[in-house]
């Protein structure tokens, strides 16, 4: 939603320089290359978020997995240290043979 009203946004802005330099230069080219410019700066910047949040939330996921991992560590040691199997075997112990 916040990517659509950003271009929005930009449209908008773009009519109304439009405007403006259509009344102070008669040289398309000139305004192209502006229109271009601008549209390549609001591409990039709206990546360049997209890539800064997805990498947020992937080193968000780590350190969740990390500290889950660091959790399952620390009650199957605490489990060994009293003697129960569950510290030996963890969350799979051996299949009975009887």
């Amino acid at each position: 939603m916040k990517v659509v009203v950003g271009f929005v946004a930009a449209l908008i802005a773009l009519v109304l320089i439009k405007n403006v330099f259509l009344a102070i230069a008669a040289n398309w080219l000139t305004i192209l290359l502006v229109f271009a410019t601008i549209i390549a700066i609001v591409l990039i910047g709206t990546f360049a978020k997209t890539f800064i949040d997805i990498n947020r939330e992937g080193r968000r996921l780590a350190k969740q997995q990390r500290a889950e991992l660091l959790a399952r560590a620390v009650n199957q040691n605490t489990a060994y240290l009293q003697g129960h199997d569950r510290g030996v075997y963890g969350d799979y112990p051996p299949a009975k043979l009887d």
